[in-house]
């Protein structure tokens, strides 16, 4: 037998001298496990090499790879460890300076209970006279039975020290109670170095009453995470632009062998994170000894990533030795080695789909538009021409005009499209949740599959915050753009989206773009800002939106300008004239969106990948406009939050000129693209393969008999603070159950409402004492669905974490995957 096939292990090369496979665990790492062979027979003949392998996944942390590591150590200057304390009446220096009891020290913790919510804990650190040591970050374990924030504050001197109860700390980061300690970094962007500080000044929580226990508290400098950064596997950063990565110091030189295959290319980005030359070299030796010099590229702008695509073909189909070499007048000097994969040209997917097509496309591109209606699509039948660009992806495809997002806002609705769990199964319900390592995303199952893999994340909740950067090769973070009005997203992404698919044009590639383009702020670029709004009462609508933004008690709704009906009235502002250049605004940024998804449809057909390429076009989550007496999202699950549109093209795959009018869920995205792309789909996804409906007349009453009629399901939790309120939709057989299950203390809600989906989509007539048996039957039904989504939650990363071992730990960590 001449390799494994079974699942679970992929083969990666025999050859003569070497063989190496690598295993995917149940917990998403990949271990390599390099055998040295001195000669390799097959009964079937040689194997060749894979069209993709990462050098990330080929480095197995042996240090033999690695030569020439220098000898760096610091200590660091600013931390507190109180599980060092043996004293229990010292406190490092620690002391209460308001709003705080009985503090102690207990079990190796500084414990203390709260007694306002603004309680402060301060020490004064003897400092840094280095003006240019950036402070990173401030790093804090933390227990706490209550409470949602935990800040920071930092000063330089004596007299500085007034005004800590009524000023805004400078650093603050949201927090979770319970009975577990959690470690919480909170990021500097601002200009605090080391000579800045003196005082530090922490508040533990927000809460009067609250208990809490600090481990540890750190102040982490730029230097001193530099000579931290160890070598090896790292998820690293360079102006908010993240790459899988191998990092190493100079002079040190990483060596992997492995096998070419025909068409070879070493897809390859570096960069630096401080001051001073970097020299780079990338060299081959072929098993005669002979090596060849194939870059030298010397940097000296940190913090800026450069691609440098390097072809092999002069080594194709041989064992080689790929090293690593960095160089630098200055000793320990970092260098990272971007996302470096061997690729090959011309490389085909390795799915091969079964009913629709014969053959898995080469590339995907799912694009997720934050805050769209469907109702505010052309696409759709909107009266005004939003979307143009859509218009066509719909006719040369299909088109679903009843799908359902599994939630309301962007934090909880992205894991469910990206793993097809409900929210109540992935567990990411609130803003500091983090997806579980044990998830398997869309992302995961493409890198696998040997494609590359690609990010555009707009906002934090869809990037590393949230653990969705799992299976992506490179994710641009919401923080690296840089364009004017970066929140108007689709054009910056997709100038650096057009450039990546050159250069992957021929090879297996997977795309998440989300833009963010619909969000609040409305008000769109030029000239998409005056297309339906009045550029005359533009600011009329301004000192209109000043006026009520001072009878918004809610500070999130006050600084978004997004004002209930009441609030409306209580400043004297003609809501419908107000709303509708809300809406006007926000069809102008649809309008802004579909125009720089029509580049991405251009380079499709330039690099004449539009056959080759399934788009996939879905909405997280839509937004009101006062259907019911609120702006914003993510407070209902009514239908304008939860209908969003649907959109897939495929030529010569995907229908074209289909409309299917069935109930679908946006869960059921992940197992169709999977399926279509010839891809195994994971037992445990919720979602189920939306082919079937591609058959037929795309009617309810003419599916194909693959097709289960299931529940669509709309999650809504109280997220703690001023929203208490949490309510459940299910919709089955036309009608809309929402189940309240807690309401703010100063709204008398009926428990039940029920709505007619189809002649009722937004919502707005209930219906529920009229129908008294079908909303007990619903009722059931999302009872049993409930109890079905509670078996399926997955563990989290802590008891995950017992049952790997210590090396599956360190590489889920170095990747960002376990905290």
């Amino acid at each position: 037998m001449c390799y494994l096939e079974r699942r679970g292990v992929i083969p990666i090369y025999k050859g003569r001298g070497i063989m190496t496979a690598t295993v995917r665990t149940s917990s998403r790492n990949w271990l390599v496990l390099p055998v040295m062979l001195a000669i390799v027979s097959c009964e079937s003949g040689p194997v060749s090499a894979p069209s993709t392998q990462r050098l990330v996944d080929l480095f197995d942390q042996d240090k033999t790879q690695v030569v020439g590591t220098p000898a760096i150590h610091t200590d660091p200057r600013a931390a507190w460890r109180f599980t060092d304390v043996s004293d229990t009446a010292s406190f490092l220096g620690w002391t209460a300076d308001s709003g705080v009891t009985d503090l102690h020290i207990a079990e190796g913790a500084l414990t203390g209970v709260t007694t306002s919510a603004r309680p402060i804990l301060h020490v004064e650190w003897e400092g840094s006279a280095d003006p240019d040591d950036h402070l990173r970050s401030v790093e804090v374990d933390l227990r706490i039975n209550s409470g949602a924030n935990f800040e920071v504050e930092l000063r330089d001197a004596d007299d500085l020290l007034e005004n800590l109860q009524t000023e805004e700390w400078s650093l603050s980061t949201p927090v979770v109670s319970g009975g577990e300690s959690r470690t919480y970094s909170i990021s500097n962007n601002s200009d605090i170095n080391a000579s800045d500080v003196r005082h530090v000044f922490i508040r533990p929580t927000d809460e009067i009453g609250a208990e809490f226990a600090i481990t540890a508290v750190r102040l982490l400098f730029e230097r001193e995470y530099l000579a931290e950064t160890a070598t090896g596997i790292g998820w690293q950063g360079l102006a908010e632009i993240y790459h899988e990565s191998l990092v190493a110091k100079a002079p040190e030189t990483i060596n992997i062998l492995l096998m070419l295959p025909e068409r070879p290319w070493l897809d390859l980005s570096i960069g630096t994170l401080e001051e001073g030359a970097v020299t780079f070299e990338v060299s081959v030796k072929s098993v005669d000894g002979k090596e060849t010099p194939i870059l030298v590229r010397t940097l000296t702008t940190p913090d800026r990533w450069h691609a440098v695509p390097l072809q092999l073909d002069d080594f194709a189909g041989q064992v080689v030795t790929v090293s690593l070499s960095l160089d630098s007048p200055r000793q320990g000097a970092i260098g990272l080695w971007g996302s470096p994969a061997i690729r090959n040209h011309g490389a085909v997917p390795i799915g091969q789909p079964s009913g629709l097509v014969s053959t898995a496309a080469q590339g995907v591109i799912l694009i997720m538009a934050d805050t769209i209606r469907s109702d505010h699509l052309s696409a759709y039948g909107y009266a005004r021409e939003t979307t143009p660009v859509l218009n066509r992806l719909a006719a040369e495809g299909s088109l679903f005009r009843d799908a359902i997002s599994q939630a309301t806002w962007t934090k909880v609705s992205t894991p469910s499209i990206l793993t097809s769990l409900y929210p109540t199964s992935h567990t990411v319900k609130n803003v500091p949740d983090r997806l579980p390592s044990s998830a398997t995303t869309i992302a995961e199952i493409f890198r696998e599959a040997g494609y590359a893999t690609l990010s555009f994340s707009s906002v934090t909740f869809t990037g590393q915050s949230t653990n969705l950067h799992q299976g992506f090769e490179v994710v641009h973070e919401a923080g690296s753009r840089m364009a004017a009005k970066p929140w108007k997203s689709a054009r910056e992404y997709v100038d650096r989206l057009v450039p990546w698919l050159e250069a992957h044009r021929d090879v297996p590639f997977f795309v998440f773009l989300h833009v963010f383009d619909p969000h609040s702020p409305f008000e769109p670029r030029p000239p998409y800002d005056t297309m339906w709004a009045n550029p005359a009462k533009r600011e009329k609508h301004l000192e209109q939106l000043a006026k009520v933004r001072e009878h918004i008690p809610d500070p999130s709704m006050r600084n978004r300008g997004m004002a209930s009906r009441e609030e409306l009235a209580a400043a004297e502002v003609n809501e419908d004239e107000f709303i509708s250049y809300y809406r006007d605004w926000y069809d102008g940024s649809i309008r802004g969106m579909d125009a720089e998804l029509g580049r991405v449809l251009e380079q499709l057909d330039e690099l004449e990948l539009a056959d080759r390429t399934l788009v996939a076009f879905v909405g997280d989550h839509g937004e009101e406009f006062l259907e019911h007496g609120r702006t914003w999202h993510g407070h209902t699950v009514y239908g304008e939050l939860t209908n969003v549109p649907l959109i897939l093209r495929q030529p010569g795959v995907i229908p074209a000129h289909w409309e299917v009018d069935v109930t679908v869920r946006t869960i059921d995205l992940m197992p169709t693209i999977l399926e279509l792309s010839g891809l195994t789909v994971p037992d445990a996804v919720q979602g189920q393969t939306l082919t079937p409906l591609l058959m037929g007349s795309g009617s309810e009453d003419a599916v194909s008999s693959d097709w289960v009629v299931r529940p669509a399901v709309a999650e809504e939790h109280a997220r703690g603070g001023g929203d208490k309120h949490a309510s459940f939709a299910l919709v089955l057989d036309g009608w809309r159950l929402v189940h309240n299950t807690k309401t703010p203390e100063e709204v008398t809600g009926l428990e039940y409402e029920l709505y007619n989906h189809k002649t009722d989509p937004l919502s707005l007539h209930d219906v529920s004492d009229q129908h008294a048996g079908l909303v007990e039957r619903l009722a059931a039904d999302l009872n049993r669905w409930e109890q079905r989504a509670e078996v399926a939650r997955l563990p989290s990363d802590e008891n995950i974490s017992s049952t790997l071992s210590t090396d599956e730990l360190k590489r889920l960590r170095s990747l960002g995957y376990v905290r």
